[in-house]
C-alpha cells in the first residue's frame, strides 16, 4: 500500500492560498451508482467501467485536477513501532500531456512523499472523469526510496491488469454515500464515506467551507482515516492513527 495520502493520495489528487471558494452544482440524475461500480453491457472486463463514457479532464469541483499545476500539504508522522515522530511533506505536481491507461485518456499527478525531508516515495496517478461528473481512479506507478536509491514499488496497480477503477468521487456527493476508490485485490483496497456536508475546515492554506468529511477504510491495513474536499480546492485534510496531512498551498494554471 503506498503511503501517498492522494488516495488519494489519493494523494492524496488531490488546495492554493488563493483558491476559488465556489461550488459549482453537479446535477445527480445520472449519477452512476456508488456501489456497487457501473458493470453494464458496455463496460471493459476488468475495467469495471465504461472506457467510453470517460474523459481525461478532471473539473470535479472537490478534486479539480485539470486546473492544478502544483500543490504542497505538509504534517507529521508517528512511526508506530518507535514512538518517533517526523514532518512529512507531499508535492502535487500535475503533467501537462495525458497518458492513456487501458485505452482511456487520463490526468496524471505526480507524487513526491517526503519524511524530514528526504524523498521516501514517489508515485504517478491516473485519474478520469465520467460523463456523469464521477471520478476514477485507474492507477498508480510506484517507487519506493531509501537512502536516495529506489528499494521497491509497494502498493502498485493499474486497472485493466491487476485492479478495476475505482471510483475516487462521487459525482454529487450526498450524506451516507459508501463508494471503493482503489480496486486492486491484495494490493490496495480502500472504501469511503460520506459522514458529513457543509464542514468548515481551517489549515495552512487557509479556511475552507462547504467542505464533505469522508471516512475512509483499508481493507488490507485494517486501518481508517479521515479525509475533508472542499470546493474548489480538493483534498485539504487528512488525519489518521499516526499521521495529519494538510494543505500548505496550490497554484492552479
Amino acid at each position: 500500500m503506498s503511503r501517498v495520502l492522494m488516495r488519494c493520495l489519493p494523494m492524496l489528487g488531490v488546495v492554493l492560498l488563493t483558491v476559488l471558494m465556489t461550488s459549482p452544482r453537479i446535477a445527480r440524475a445520472a449519477d452512476p451508482p456508488a456501489r456497487p461500480m457501473p458493470t453494464d453491457t458496455g463496460a471493459s472486463p476488468g475495467l469495471g467501467v465504461d472506457p467510453a463514457e470517460l474523459s481525461w479532464a478532471v473539473t470535479h469541483p472537490l478534486l479539480m485536477y485539470s486546473s492544478l499545476k502544483k500543490a504542497v500539504y505538509v504534517g507529521k508522522e508517528r512511526d508506530g513501532e518507535t514512538g518517533q515522530s517526523f514532518k512529512v511533506r507531499l508535492e502535487l505536481t500535475a503533467r501537462d500531456t495525458a497518458e492513456t491507461i487501458a485505452g482511456v485518456k487520463v490526468t496524471t499527478i505526480d507524487v513526491t512523499d517526503f519524511a524530514d525531508d528526504e524523498v521516501v516515495e514517489r508515485a504517478r496517478m491516473f485519474y478520469a472523469q465520467h460523463r456523469s461528473g464521477a471520478v476514477y481512479w485507474l492507477g498508480e506507478l510506484v517507487d519506493d526510496y531509501e537512502d536516495g536509491k529506489v528499494i521497491g514499488h509497494e502498493g502498485q496497480w493499474q486497472a485493466g491488469e491487476n485492479a478495476q477503477a475505482g471510483m475516487l468521487m462521487p459525482a454529487a456527493p450526498k450524506m451516507g454515500d459508501v463508494y471503493e476508490p482503489e480496486r486492486a485485490p491484495g494490493i490496495s483496497q480502500t472504501r469511503s464515506k460520506v459522514v458529513a456536508l457543509s464542514r468548515t475546515v481551517k489549515v495552512p492554506a487557509g479556511t475552507f467551507k462547504d467542505c464533505i468529511e469522508v471516512d475512509v477504510f483499508d481493507a488490507l491495513e485494517k486501518t481508517s482515516a479521515k479525509r475533508w474536499y472542499c470546493p474548489g480546492a480538493g483534498l485539504v485534510k487528512e488525519t489518521g492513527t499516526d499521521r495529519v496531512l494538510e494543505l500548505a498551498s496550490r497554484v492552479n494554471r
